[in-house]
This record gives C-alpha cells, sequence and structure tokens, in this order.
C-alpha cells in the first residue's frame, strides 16, 4: 500500500498500477490516530479500504485521508 502510495503521489498513473490484494481489510486512520481528527469512517479510528466489501481482518496497515484518495 505505501508502495502504490508513493508512485501515485510522484505522478504514476494509477491506470498503469497493477496491485494484488490478497484480502479485504480495514485501515487505521492516520489522521484520527495521529491528529484526533473526528472525521474518521468507523468508531476506533479505522475504515474499510473498499467501502463496497465488508472486511473480514485488518492488517494494521495505515494511511491519511489524502493517502486513501490517491488509491482510489
Amino acid at each position: 500500500m505505501d508502495g502504490v502510495s508513493y508512485l501515485v503521489k510522484n505522478g504514476i498513473d494509477p491506470n498503469k498500477i497493477r496491485w494484488i490484494m490478497p484480502n479485504d481489510s480495514y485501515i487505521i486512520d492516520r489522521d484520527w490516530y495521529f491528529n484526533g481528527s473526528s472525521t474518521t469512517v468507523i468508531k476506533g479510528g479505522v475504515y474499510p479500504f473498499n467501502a463496497k466489501i465488508e472486511p473480514r481482518n485488518s492488517k494494521c496497515a495505515t494511511l491519511s485521508r489524502e493517502e486513501y484518495n490517491w488509491c482510489k
């Protein structure tokens, strides 16, 4: 996830990146965790990576809201 965020932030077209996800998981909201942001989607500072799929686990991945939006 960090690699994909880095590539997109540095101008690589997201359509040119192949990302294979083994399963869906919850993401720790970095903005909530470090800044106390109240905009978190789910209580406790986590949100699903894909809002259309109910995650079955948490891998402790962390993204800011800005980074999350790059990956969409």
